[in-house]
């Protein structure tokens, strides 16, 4: 857990966003409590949020992909998003630069974030 992670990314501003709205995602233990900042770093370190669109969903037009299915690795940690249990988003969210995002369901597994 001793990653580094940016916490001026795009990436990581997404996973803030994330963790401020759902006090579970990110984390790495029950019962461990942990700040929004470090369930952020856990989302980013584990590679539920990332930059882009590295499967090819959105024809490359998303700024980032959010990974909503387990991943399973040592260390995990608690998945962003639960499409069967809790399918609400975050409507949309403004970067430190300035500019606006939303967030949208690609599929079960996959929410993507595009510029407004």
């Amino acid at each position: 857990m001793s990653t580094t992670v940016d916490r001026t990314s795009v990436v990581w501003q997404i996973a803030r966003a994330i963790t401020s709205s759902d006090k579970f995602a990110g984390c790495v233990e029950a019962g461990v409590e942990e700040t929004a900042n470090e369930r952020a770093d856990n989302l980013v370190r584990c590679k539920y949020v990332v930059a882009g669109d590295p499967y090819g969903w959105s024809n490359d037009n998303a700024i980032v992909t959010v990974l909503c299915e387990q991943r399973g690795y040592e260390d995990d940690c608690q998945k962003p998003f639960d499409y069967y249990c809790c399918p609400e988003l975050p409507s949309s969210f403004q970067l430190a630069d300035g500019r606006n995002v939303y967030f949208e369901w690609c599929n079960a597994a996959i929410v993507q974030v595009w510029e407004v």
